[in-house]
């Protein structure tokens, strides 16, 4: 048995379900909603044994496990969300490539270090300070996105983790790990630093559209003068149309 990749992935899967946990609005209790983050954690740990220790050699258990395991967290994410839309697949997909993260490091400092309990003990840290950085930075600016209704275009920029969690996937994990090709560890490390460049500037993006978008809204609807004055004029040009149409109707030429 691998316990490194064992251990290694019960701090992913752990941190996953928090990021989750913390990073959506509940449907349900607080008590509910923790059952259902911990039934996928253990289910999500159960179909780590098949692939790492049952079936450690085969690519095509691995490829099958891995899929389950994505639609598991991404289901987790859907039913727990108060709201179920796109947002909630950007979240659920981002929090695969947050997990990464830590597991990609873990990876670089067995390599270079030999000792496994340092590598875990660093795959730990980077998790737990990157969710920290995170939840003081970014948590409370996602949740407004998450309940605004003005920002439309998610399923596209739902291609963003997507691209970035399959590209280090084939890079680093399958069908040959850094373990294989420690050339690689470069590429992985300023694919890190693009990835989070991007998360950063997309919901800065995100939040100044959204801030601008719910200006507009409130001058226009929330202003009961400007309200009433649109209306007018929507009421006379509707008049003056239906007046020159009558008019030439009976021959005559509008003025």
């Amino acid at each position: 048995m691998d316990y490194f990749s064992n251990i290694s992935y019960l701090i992913s899967h752990i941190f996953l379900m928090l990021f989750i946990y913390l990073f959506i609005t509940h449907r349900y209790s607080k008590a509910v909603t923790r059952l259902i983050c911990c039934s996928s954690f253990l289910l999500l740990c159960a179909t780590d044994i098949i692939k790492l220790n049952i079936f450690p050699d085969s690519d095509l258990c691995y490829f099958t496990v891995t899929i389950f395991q994505i639609l598991v967290t991404q289901s987790t994410g859907i039913l727990i969300s108060k709201k179920r839309n796109s947002k909630v697949l950007f979240m659920g997909l981002s929090a695969s490539n947050y997990t990464i993260i830590g597991s990609v490091s873990a990876t670089i400092l067995y390599i270079y270090g030999k000792n496994s309990g340092l590598a875990l003990f660093g795959n730990f840290t980077i998790h737990i300070v990157l969710l920290f950085i995170l939840y003081k930075t970014l948590r409370n600016t996602w949740l407004k996105q998450y309940e605004n209704e003005y920002t439309t275009g998610w399923w596209e920029l739902c291609l963003i983790p997507v691209f970035f969690y399959c590209s280090f996937s084939c890079i680093a994990f399958f069908p040959y790990t850094l373990y294989d090709n420690p050339q690689n560890i470069l590429g992985i490390l300023c694919m890190l630093l693009t990835m989070c460049v991007s998360y950063i500037v997309v919901l800065r993006y995100i939040e100044s559209d959204s801030k601008r978008k719910g200006i507009y809204w409130k001058t226009s609807y929330s202003n009961p003068i400007s309200r009433v004055w649109k209306t007018n004029i929507t009421w006379w040009s509707n008049l003056r149309k239906n007046l020159e149409s009558s008019a030439m109707t009976c021959g005559i030429t509008p003025i």
